[in-house]
């Protein structure tokens, strides 16, 4: 998945409540990351743009959120966003 369609997915479950915005930075969400070499395992504020980059880098992260999305009657699916996107592309483009 591309970076726009990530960030899109991250924005998509913000909205039906799979994911939580961060209440002092409206950019950013809370996530929850493992351990690793430079922080401990726990909950982080994140921008959204910051996810997206670390979720395009994982098919099962995606598929985590694809998923939580239909469980709540959400299809994310790539041919259903590819048809929104050329909607919203459609709808702002002013014929003359």
């Amino acid at each position: 998945m591309d970076i726009y369609n990530c960030e899109k997915l991250l924005n998509t479950c913000v909205i039906v409540g799979v994911l939580a915005k961060d209440a002092k930075r409206d950019d950013n969400i809370i996530a929850y990351f493992l351990q690793d070499e430079n922080y401990p395992q726990g909950w982080y504020s994140i921008s959204i743009r910051n996810a997206a980059k670390i979720l395009q880098k994982s098919d099962d992260y995606q598929e985590e959120l694809v998923n939580a999305l239909a469980r709540k009657g959400v299809d994310f699916s790539e041919e259903n966003v590819s048809k929104k996107i050329i909607r919203e592309m459609e709808s702002e483009v002013e014929i003359v």
